[in-house]
């Protein structure tokens, strides 16, 4: 007499495996970055509340974290300034003005932050970009150039052209290759009270790191319940005899 019973045995094919892991890799990528956004969220809060009132002189070659609070002398570059596009300010399109300053012949240049301007109404019109006094004393906070959420392949800014010129979320080493000179490895956000600048709302980030957090475990909660499906799926009764 002969019975049969059944087992469950795990045998996934080949092709919906490579895109279940493909899948499950992309979301939990997206959960790794939220999780750096929570600490970049968590730095820049505690550094804006530690800086918030002492002022000191830049010194050349030092290392300042987040927010520090520097004072430095030298000569803005209005000649050779950047507009960095796609930034928006209480709803409105516009762009930060990153200008350059010389502190000394020979050293890496200070990119200076000195707030949001207004796009055109005519979009092909580039804002006037005004410098009363170019040899100037000067402080802000040490901060750096707006981060997208994940940078598109490209040239985030034009290395010929006429200036200013527009840049699309760039980074330092971008700007360095543009002015053709080297730049200090920070970038200054200019005092709200400072002169030559334009709107600045220097300002902890609206939201903490708790709503990082919420994302980065929702991410992952997706990439578990991805990898459940997968399994039960791929479940297969066999009969033995």
């Amino acid at each position: 007499m002969n019975t049969a019973s059944g087992k469950r045995v795990f045998r996934p094919r080949l092709i919906p495996s490579i895109l279940t892991a493909l899948l499950a890799f992309g979301l939990i990528s997206l959960g790794n970055w939220q999780l750096q956004r929570a600490e970049y969220k968590k730095e820049l809060a505690a550094g804006f509340s530690a800086a918030s009132g002492s002022l000191e002189p830049m010194v050349e070659g030092r290392t300042y974290p987040e927010q520090t609070r520097l004072q430095v002398s030298g000569k803005y570059l209005p000649e050779r300034q950047f507009l960095i596009d796609n930034m928006v300010l209480n709803g409105l399109a516009g762009y930060f003005v990153i200008t350059p300053l010389q502190i000394a012949p020979g050293r890496p240049l200070l990119l200076v932050n000195r707030g949001w301007i207004e796009h055109q109404q005519e979009q092909a019109l580039l804002p006037e970009l005004q410098i009363v006094k170019p040899e100037t004393r000067l402080s802000g906070r040490v901060g750096h150039l707006p981060k997208p959420g994940m940078r598109l392949e490209g040239e985030a800014v034009a290395m010929t052209g006429n200036w200013p010129r527009i840049a699309v979320f760039p980074e330092a080493a971008d700007l360095a290759r543009a002015l053709q000179e080297d730049v200090q490895p920070f970038v200054l956000l200019l005092d709200p009270d400072a002169a030559d600048g334009y709107a600045r709302e220097w300002a902890p980030p609206e939201f903490g790191p708790e709503r990082h957090l919420a994302y980065a475990v929702q991410w992952f909660a997706l990439a578990l319940t991805l990898g459940v499906i997968f399994v039960v799926m791929n479940l297969k009764t066999v009969t033995e005899k």
